[in-house]
Order: structure tokens, then sequence, then C-alpha cells
């Protein structure tokens, strides 16, 4: 089984793109370069809705967001 990632740089392509990964675990990386491993719940607007592995929910803005990474399984 081979993994694809997918990756979302900029602002544009993370209001285009991410719709499609609701409920999916992703890789967010802050601009101050910390990653969180999330699962995506909600888009609204320029937030985030994002749960953490401890089940936790955080609202994120996407102009504090440097990239998004996605692995997929194929």
């Amino acid at each position: 089984m081979q993994k694809r990632q997918v990756r979302l740089g900029t602002q544009a392509q993370i209001h285009q793109q991410l719709a499609g990964f609701l409920n999916k675990k992703i890789n967010i990386v802050m601009n101050d370069s910390t990653v969180l491993l999330t699962e995506l719940i909600r888009i609204s607007g320029d937030e985030l809705l994002v749960q953490n592995m401890r089940q936790r929910k955080h609202s994120i803005r996407v102009s504090e967001i440097y990239e998004i990474i996605i692995d997929i399984n194929d």
C-alpha cells in the first residue's frame, strides 16, 4: 500500500482544497514551526475547528498556518 502526501502551502489552497478532508487526520505546521496532529472537524470562514489526539477542540486561524500536510493511503 502506497502513501501519498497532499501539501497545502498557501491560504488559497487551504480554502479551496481542505473541505474534501473533513473528519480526516491532518498535520498542521504553524508559522512558529510547531506541528499539530489533528482531526479536521469544521471549516468556517478564516478558522478551522480541529480536535487533537487528546480529544480537545481548538480553533485555528488560517493566517497562523504555514502549511497543512495530509497523508493519503492509496
